[in-house]
């Protein structure tokens, strides 16, 4: 499914970008020692006569040979760095890839919540009619061939409200319409939806499907009702 791969990807991103630090710290550390290897040649060049009777340029020769290592190094680390930088680049542009798949793919989706279940063995087929005869009674002309696809999904924080419903429309102009309806949608009649007389529909509500990513920070304050567990939040 897309919110997988998509979330695959971002654990993926949030790896290499790990290794970019690492990588980079690296680089910065090498450099350190070269600039303390340069300060230490000027030290020594200095102090030679009074601190050992060393060669010149035996001195001289074991420092370029320590610094040509050091430089053949920090080239290795900085073309390191650049390939997993170049990664993370090809993973964030799959990542938007995803999303605006994604995304364009719940355009014509509603949530429904609120719904009671028909029975324990409710199928897609008897969600779908109980849809229909939903989007009748609140004033729409949408049937059973509007909708494409119908299932029911817990919510995160049920309580004693029934599982959800995801509607999925073949046309955007059909969730349009039945989402400009969803003002009285906690009016049906429940025998008409084929429920029990007075079952209570009260917490019947519409709301727009949402992607993971339009639903982060949903840990935050509430600034905009996406859904019933929204709804709930704001009221505590």
């Amino acid at each position: 499914m897309p919110s997988d791969s998509n979330s695959s990807l971002k654990k993926k991103n949030l790896e290499v970008k790990a290794q970019i630090e690492g990588l980079a710290e690296e680089i910065k550390s090498l450099k350190s020692q070269l600039g303390n290897k340069d300060g230490d040649e000027s030290t020594s060049a200095a102090t030679q006569a009074a601190r050992d009777q060393r060669s010149p340029t035996k001195e001289r020769a074991d420092f370029q040979s320590v610094q040509t290592r050091a430089e053949a190094e920090l080239r290795q680390l900085s073309a390191r760095l650049a390939q997993v930088s170049a990664k993370v680049d090809e993973v964030g542009k799959l990542i938007k890839a995803i999303d605006a798949i994604e995304e364009y793919s719940f355009q014509c989706n509603i949530n429904i919540v609120g719904v009671p279940e028909l029975n324990s063995q409710e199928m897609a087929e008897a969600t779908s009619k109980l849809c229909a005869k939903l989007f009748a009674e609140i004033g729409t002309n949408i049937t059973l061939q509007d909708i494409d696809i119908v299932h029911r999904v817990p919510l995160r924080s049920a309580g004693n409200l029934p599982r959800q419903i995801i509607c999925k429309f073949t046309r955007r102009l059909a969730k349009e319409a039945v989402m400009a309806g969803g003002k009285d949608a906690c009016k049906p009649n429940s025998i008409n939806l084929g429920l029990p007389d007075r079952t209570s529909l009260s917490s019947l509500r519409l709301f727009d499907h949402l992607t993971s990513k339009m639903q982060n920070e949903r840990d935050s304050r509430v600034l905009k009702i996406k859904d019933v567990e929204d709804l709930q939040k704001l009221l505590r």
